[in-house]
């Protein structure tokens, strides 16, 4: 048989039904689906921090959002085979997945949930013991905080209602006027992926694995369904899930640890007694199989350099504990020498990217190469290939393992000045956290989609923007309905109490003992800048180094204590693969990790809604 003679394979009915479907992503449908299950969403999110079940926002993968994106493939997979002019594209269904995941960034831990405390936490927790009315209750503004006592009362009391007058005319005025500031400051993220876009996904090609779950999901036919080691490492991971479950109502059940704090077997610093090793701190083995399976997907210099970048902090802590210099307050500054990395990994990238820059300002003034931009988003309407540009757009934004905001408290250059006219407005500030780097609820890696042209250009970039203060507006309206019904002092985790305080705290401590600029931490912030930047040089110029710059700025955050072990383990077995098993077994990989995400995410979320349904406490499968 000759080439010519090889026709190509005749489409199924499927496909042919969905020939017409393929650069319709943002649909009308889809978007009322989205816009019916946001508000859902949200209550869902409120109600696990009342109950003190871990926000699913703490890693970039939202587990809530997969698990709703998985529901609706099966979903359109009836509609597939029993109605298949109503079935949904694979664009589609991305385009759920996107809007929900915006939707859930406005309920994140660290961002409206913070807000929302540290704006009422000053007139709650004031009092002639703590001096804040002295210290700078009269330059803060007014505008963006609570302060009507009964009403804050009420809150934290509960058996009262948002729908009372009294309750809504007080917060309705200050919640808007942080849900456009919010509305604004995440918006601006658009603004910043449509900037490096074409650097990002056509020249540096970079690689967001976390995007291959979610687009393998939506697929007509995903090829990874079929193969058995997806379904074994599901298998596995499920069957964990369930067996764990059934040991928080059936304590005769054995359990199988896998998280921290499950067995006293897993703290390995038992082993680490007396001075110096008692200074490694907190070190647990634990075996996350949704976070395995996310570390499998990452580049192997990326999970080598998280575990061990997070064990060689802990290394250093020991160092300086023999050397005896623990006796210095926060010495050797973990924090700042992590900040320092992060400037490092800005200015890196600032100065790779002069060129692109400088064409960019050109296009912007209407000069240069008319072909630079090109391939952006069309903001007149046009769309782009699902298994071009929108794939590789897609890739390119979702981030897998990020750090968390435990950065937000370096403070490289010590406390500076305590002049409360200055630090008043930035403990105020404080509430809003600001979305990132990992950070719990973080809008940049869901949003930024929108810009890359996937399937719908200015539609998806126009519909992720308007999810933006949809999200917001439940996530504030559900805490303060559930708070005004339950109670943040009465029923509801402990969370609230902290929150609500640690800003104004912070901002207690500068005022009352400042210690004006510190050299050690300013150095420690030097140090972190020129490892990474030292790193990065030797990447650029030995191709096969094997360990990422970013490790060391990300490894010193709190979850790593949680993910290293996992991370660990996904190296070493891509590694071990990669050696003797062959084009075949490495093709497996893949699948192997999606069966482990999913596997643990649809089994953990499964008790999450039991328990949200039954109100009883159930299995946590993170963290």
């Amino acid at each position: 048989m000759q080439p010519n003679d090889i026709q190509p394979r005749p489409p199924d009915a499927s496909e042919i039904q969905f020939e017409d479907y393929r650069k319709r992503g943002v649909t009308l449908r889809v978007v009322l689906i989205a816009l019916l299950v946001a508000p859902v969403n949200a209550f869902f999110m409120a109600d696990l921090h009342r109950r003190a079940i871990e926000d699913p926002t703490v890693v970039s993968l939202f587990w809530n959002c997969l698990f709703m994106l998985v529901m609706f493939r099966l979903v359109n997979s009836l509609l597939l085979r029993w109605a298949p002019r109503f079935a949904f594209s694979p664009a589609e269904l991305l385009t759920f997945f996107i809007l929900i995941s915006v939707s859930t960034c406005a309920s994140g831990l660290d961002t409206l949930k913070t807000s929302i405390g540290t704006m009422q936490g000053y007139a709650y927790f004031a009092s002639p013991e703590n001096h804040w009315e002295d210290l700078f209750g009269d330059f803060l503004p007014l505008s963006m905080t609570v302060n009507d006592l009964p009403a804050i009362e009420r809150l934290w009391k509960g058996d009262s209602s948002i729908f009372d007058p009294r309750n809504y005319k007080v917060w309705g005025p200050v919640i808007f006027r942080w849900w456009l500031f919010f509305t604004c400051l995440w918006g601006c993220t658009a603004g910043l992926a449509v900037f490096f876009r074409k650097r990002w996904v056509e020249r540096e090609r970079m690689s967001f694995p976390i995007v291959q779950l979610p687009f393998e999901v939506s697929q007509v036919s995903p090829s990874s369904i079929k193969h058995p080691a997806l379904w074994i490492a599901f298998g596995v991971a499920a069957s964990i899930g369930i067996i764990n479950g059934f040991h928080v109502f059936y304590p005769q059940i054995p359990q199988i640890p896998v998280k921290i704090g499950q067995s006293p077997m897993m703290n390995l610093s038992r082993f680490f007694v007396g001075r110096p090793w008692n200074a490694v701190g907190r070190l647990h083995a634990c075996f996350y199989p949704f976070i395995t399976g996310l570390g499998m997907l990452l580049p192997q210099d990326m999970s080598l350099s998280l575990w061990l970048f997070h064990l060689l902090w802990k290394a250093e802590a020991i160092a300086t504990s023999w050397f005896g210099l623990n006796s210095i307050r926060e010495f050797p500054y973990m924090k700042e020498q992590s900040f320092g990395g992060y400037l490092a990994i800005i200015g890196f990238a600032l100065w790779a990217a002069r060129p692109y820059f400088k064409a960019v300002w050109e296009r912007i003034i209407g000069g240069g190469d008319p072909e630079h931009l090109h391939g952006g988003p069309d903001l007149r309407g046009g769309g782009g290939d699902l298994h071009q540009d929108g794939l590789v757009g897609l890739r390119c934004v979702l981030r897998a393992v990020l750090p968390d905001d435990d950065d937000r408290r370096a403070n490289p250059g010590g406390d500076g000045a305590a002049d409360p006219r200055d630090r008043a407005p930035w403990a105020h500030g404080h509430a809003g956290e600001y979305p990132g780097p990992e950070q719990s609820g973080r809008s940049e890696p869901h949003f930024a989609v929108a810009v890359f042209r996937l399937h719908a250009g200015a539609a998806m970039l126009v519909a992720s923007m308007c999810f933006v203060p949809v999200g917001i507006f439940f996530a504030y309206f559900w805490y303060l309905y559930l708070g005004y019904r339950y109670g943040w002092g009465a029923d509801w985790s402990p969370w609230m109490p902290w929150s609500s305080q640690e800003a104004w705290r912070q901002l207690t401590g500068w005022l009352t003992s400042p210690k004006g600029f510190h050299w050690g931490r300013t150095i420690a912030t030097g140090v972190g800048f020129v490892i990474y930047f030292g790193l990065m040089v030797v990447r650029t110029r030995w191709v096969w180094w094997p360990i990422h710059p970013a490790g060391f700025a990300i490894s010193t955050t709190w979850y790593m204590s949680h993910m290293w072990t996992p991370m660990l383990i996904a190296w070493s077995t891509k590694s071990l693969v990669a050696r003797y098993g062959g084009l075949r077994a490495v093709r497996a990989l893949p699948a192997i990790a999606f069966g482990l995400i999913l596997g643990d995410v649809m089994t953990g979320a499964g008790w999450t809604i039991y328990s949200l349904i039954t109100r009883v406490n159930t299995y946590a499968f993170w963290p």
